[in-house]
């Protein structure tokens, strides 16, 4: 409802409502970016094939980064071996600890631009008065998240 009163309020008011569409597409960017994040880091993804004439039937799935056992599911509680005590927390290799880490960075970059995308709207309505240069945020994230990409996409090979 506030979004149809929103776009109410910018017709009626006739105002250059353009100046809306870098702070709404970053907000929307950057919803998603967390989206994706919080997938990776906590979700679970099956990939299932079906049989066919040249290929067998195979089930892929994807184990979350960070294992929280009263999260997920019992094939996931255990996903080193039921041998194998871990703790409340747990993470598959230190390449997937590392990989974690980056990528709790990169969801908070990502809170910060939802943030800063909302003073920014809030500052067409006239709700703020912070007076920053806005469009250097934007750039700021997503040179961010592309530097975390790039750190989490390395295999480590190196280090470990």
């Amino acid at each position: 409802m506030k979004i149809i009163k929103s776009l109410d309020y910018i017709l009626k008011k006739r105002e250059n409502y353009k100046m809306l569409l870098i702070p709404v597409l970053f907000l929307i960017f950057e919803c998603s970016v967390a989206l994706i994040l919080n997938w990776e880091l906590f979700g679970e993804r099956y990939k299932v094939s079906e049989k066919t004439f040249l290929t067998e039937a195979s089930v892929s799935v994807h184990n979350p980064l960070i294992v929280i056992k009263p999260i997920h599911s019992d094939r996931v509680t255990n996903p080193f071996g039921i041998e194998e005590a871990r703790g409340f927390i747990s993470f598959h290799s230190p390449k997937a600890a590392i990989k974690a880490v980056v990528y709790i960075l990169s969801l908070l970059c990502s809170f910060l631009g939802i943030f800063i995308a909302v003073l920014w709207i809030k500052r067409f309505y006239g709700q703020n008065s912070i007076n920053i240069r806005w469009e250097l945020w934007p750039a700021a994230c997503i040179m961010a998240h592309i530097t975390f990409y790039l750190i989490a996409s390395g295999n480590f090979n190196n280090i470990f």
